[in-house]
């Protein structure tokens, strides 16, 4: 049953870490001054992906330490360990393809 719970907890961390990383993609494009060209553009990309990696492993930390606490289920190895990976960042990769500058028009004339 342990694993079972395991698996929904990371599930559920998981689907919050594309929540927050669109709340995060979104207010970044809204709250945006300077100007449209594509280094200040690729600046700002850069600063949403570094946010969301940041909130994503502080996450991770969080729940690997507190809340899964079965030794076999921390281990990433094999398919089961990608999964895992990927599911712990899958906030980061949302925000990757969400947070391009062309979805939102920046740097368009």
């Amino acid at each position: 049953m342990s694993l079972v719970i395991n698996w929904l907890v990371l599930l559920i961390f998981s689907g919050a870490g594309v929540y927050i990383a669109q709340w995060v993609v979104s207010q970044s494009y809204e709250r945006w001054k300077g100007p449209a060209n594509p280094a200040s553009i690729g600046f700002l990309y850069a600063l949403i992906i570094a946010s969301v990696i940041g909130f994503s492993y502080i996450g991770a930390l969080v729940v690997y330490n507190k809340i899964l606490v079965d030794s076999a289920f921390l281990e990433f190895t094999g398919a089961g360990g990608v999964i895992k990976f990927l599911l712990v960042f899958s906030g980061v990769w949302y925000a990757l393809v969400y947070a391009w500058p062309s979805r939102h028009g920046l740097g368009r004339k």
